[in-house]
């Protein structure tokens, strides 16, 4: 069944092409022509849970404390990657972060 719902998730998800080029044109809106890749990824629409579709940038405007409760469940319950990928260089870049 979870297995099901994931599907479902990946599916309503937009490819990362088209959320980086939604964050470009946002950024500029706001009035920064070349935002770097760290400014950019405040642009970056929420792609699940109640404010999808918003960015991360009015989110932080608008609901600091919903920004508070899921930054805190990236801090104490990171993401577990499965045994097979955990030692895959390739994985870094999707969980590196600090954060996470």
């Amino acid at each position: 069944m979870r297995a099901a719902n994931d599907n479902k998730l990946l599916n309503r998800c937009m490819p990362p092409e088209v959320v980086r080029r939604d964050a470009v044109g946002a950024a500029v809106r706001a009035g920064l022509p070349n935002p770097d890749n760290f400014t950019l990824l405040g642009f970056y629409p929420m792609q699940i849970g109640k404010y999808r579709g918003q960015t991360f940038h009015w989110l932080m405007e608008n609901d600091m404390g919903y920004v508070e409760v899921r930054v805190s469940q990236l801090w104490y319950h990171p993401p577990q990657l499965h045994r097979q990928t955990s030692g895959l260089p390739s994985m870094n870049r999707y969980f590196g972060h600090p954060l996470l």
